[in-house]
């Protein structure tokens, strides 16, 4: 800390008549004219604020420590976000063509169907008859209803 270089004024007597007034310059001068127990408690004073002072330094560099290792979670959390999002929307992008081409390609049997129902060729098909037989199984029944659709189509399963 630097040296205390006030002015105080300071009256001396002068034959106990009259007060004079002399300025005084110096740290040790100050010191003389100040009582050690408030010295002693202007330098208690002095180190508890300066104690004070290093704990809230210390605790302010602590906290932007905190600062960025928030930070930096932060950023690798919008990374991750950002990553996911970009798989999510190539998802919704795929699944949005899946659907289109199904939706053609369910227009596309629905004209077929329409033209075999029209022209009577749909109900001579197996798939359209009524079984009577309980002996076949799930698995055969789904061949036989593959190998009809397949009929329908022009194409063979």
């Amino acid at each position: 800390m630097g040296a205390l270089c006030h002015r105080v004024p300071v009256l001396m007597s002068v034959d106990n008549e009259c007060l004079l007034e002399r300025s005084v310059t110096t740290k040790e001068s100050i010191q003389d004219i100040i009582p050690l127990q408030i010295q002693q408690q202007i330098s208690e004073t002095n180190a508890a604020h300066a104690r004070a002072l290093r704990g809230q330094e210390q605790l302010v560099t602590e906290l932007r420590k905190q600062i960025l290792n928030i930070n930096e979670d932060l950023i690798e959390r919008q990374r991750n976000f950002s990553l996911r999002e970009a798989e999510l929307q190539s998802e919704i992008t795929q699944a949005q063509e899946m659907n289109r081409s199904l939706m053609e390609e369910n227009e596309s049997y629905q004209m077929l169907l329409h033209e075999k129902s029209m022209n009577g060729e749909f109900m001579q098909t197996s798939i359209m008859k009524v079984h009577v037989t309980t002996k076949r199984g799930p698995e055969e029944r789904r061949e036989e209803h593959a190998q009809a659709i397949s009929g329908l189509l022009g194409y063979v399963v």
